[in-house]
């Protein structure tokens, strides 16, 4: 299961461990819709011990409904960044999804996608501070198409013409 994502919930905000059903996850992106549910303040850097080994890595946590409420105000800026590429009704259901799982937090993993992205970041503190640039510039959706696709670029690719590998993309792989 290397180089993805996930995007979960749970009844606390530091669960990091990605739960076996009721997730989405990606493939060597972060999607561009979980962006619009997050603001800076929900970054964390998370320190990890493995033997003799100490690192950080970064995870975002917000309270669901915030999460859902602020997606909402940034969904028509998403809507126009991706046009016909993935259907309102896909982001709906996208929506629903996300809002129908039980767990008063919204979690968001991208270790091991961050992994494999040359930012030019040596650690994960670079990768915290670049998405914090992209959740302060996405604010209250007002920012324009073309500023949004630019600033998320380096972590949502090139969107794929392949329809699968695009609403991957964009929304990710729901798994229940």
């Amino acid at each position: 299961m290397a180089d993805r994502a996930y995007l979960y919930s749970e009844d606390r905000p530091d669960a990091w461990n990605a739960p076996e059903e009721g997730y989405y996850d990606s493939r060597w992106t972060l999607p561009l819709a979980w962006f619009f549910f997050f603001k800076p303040g929900d970054i964390r850097l998370i320190d990890v011990v493995h033997g003799d080994s100490q690192w950080q890595e970064v995870r975002l946590s917000a309270e669901k409904d915030s999460a859902l409420a602020l997606f909402q105000l940034r969904k028509p800026l998403l809507m126009s960044i991706i046009g016909h590429r993935v259907s309102g009704d896909a982001v709906a259901t996208f929506i629903a999804t996300v809002n129908g799982r039980p767990g008063r937090y919204l979690l968001l993993d991208p270790d091991e996608v961050l992994g494999g992205i040359g930012c030019g970041f040596d650690d994960d503190r670079g990768h915290a501070e670049r998405i914090a640039q992209i959740l302060t510039i996405l604010g209250d959706g007002s920012c324009t198409a073309e500023v949004a696709r630019e600033i998320t670029g380096p972590y949502v690719k090139e969107l794929s013409p392949d329809p699968d590998r695009c609403e991957c993309q964009i929304l990710g792989y729901t798994y229940w």
